[in-house]
């Protein structure tokens, strides 16, 4: 149950309307302390009595009153103050830097083809790659936080690429930081002011996922090995890759991606105070 004398960051929020048209947030309180999580619901008559951004991803907030269903094991909000506002992603500046990074990096490649391909779709997709998410829940759901994801990806692949014996293809590795999950720019939509995401139903019906999209665009770009990679690199069809992986660096990425999935700066309030350093050649 929810206590007035905790304080709980909002995770996972959700806008939606009832059959009678009327606004209703759906969202997860965690407790600070016990890191306990709770499923909750707010509806309209209270949101219009808060700030337009009070339920935000990442915000701090006390539940002065709350009632409890147990049918739908969800808390319902009557009350509620907040405490601090989370930022809602990276700064401009930030994500201006981190898409110039991946720019320089592109233009180190070897395979022109390659290199002239992912120029391409970075570019002709550059503002909308700055604010889009990398996730609806599970890791950089927020504003830049796909830029801040292949980032990550970047520097623990050039890390472990730094100290491995293994004869591997790195340029394709660091291709696949950059483009896995490029899908994503059109998979979700974020709102920019509060940091809200949602799946993009225009998306969903052409096609399943951003692998799919990522692996029908190294495809048609005669990128073989890279559309493997695109294709496994969840790791298992369980998790929704297309396939599992079968070379060494398909399995490499696979990690790497997965590292920062799991141990990035995976939600907003991690990412006050970071800063970008120079990726080690």
């Amino acid at each position: 149950m929810l206590s007035p004398s905790k304080n709980y960051r909002i995770k996972n929020v959700i806008s939606d309307k009832t059959r009678e048209n009327k606004m209703m947030k759906r969202f997860y309180l965690r407790d600070l302390e016990s890191l306990e999580e709770f499923k909750c619901v707010i509806w309209e008559d209270v949101l219009s009595s808060l700030d337009d951004d009070a339920i935000k991803n990442g915000n701090i907030v006390q539940v002065l009153s709350s009632v409890y269903k147990e049918t739908f094991k969800t808390s319902t909000i009557t009350k509620l103050h907040l405490i601090k506002k989370a930022p809602v992603g990276l700064s401009k500046d930030q994500r201006e830097e981190l898409f110039q990074l991946m720019i320089d990096e592109v233009v180190l490649f070897e395979n022109q083809s390659l290199k002239e391909a992912s120029l391409t779709i970075l570019k002709e997709h550059e503002e909308l790659l700055k604010v889009s998410p990398a996730a609806e829940k599970m890791h950089h759901n927020y504003v830049g936080g796909l830029l801040l994801h292949i980032y990550e990806c970047l520097v623990f692949s050039k890390q472990i690429l730094d100290k491995t014996y293994q004869n591997l293809d790195k340029e394709l590795i660091t291709a696949a930081c950059i483009t896995h999950d490029l899908g994503k720019m059109f998979e979700y939509i974020i709102n920019a002011e509060t940091g809200e995401v949602c799946r993009n139903p225009e998306f969903d019906k052409s096609w399943i996922s951003h692998i799919h999209y990522g692996f029908a665009w190294a495809n048609n770009n005669n990128f073989p090995e890279l559309a493997h990679i695109m294709a496994s690199h969840h790791g298992r069809i369980e998790w929704g890759a297309i396939v599992e992986p079968a070379t060494v660096e398909a399995r490499l990425f696979h990690h790497i991606d997965d590292l920062s999935a799991y141990t990035g700066r995976i939600s907003a309030d991690e990412i006050e105070g970071f800063e970008i350093t120079a990726l080690t050649k």
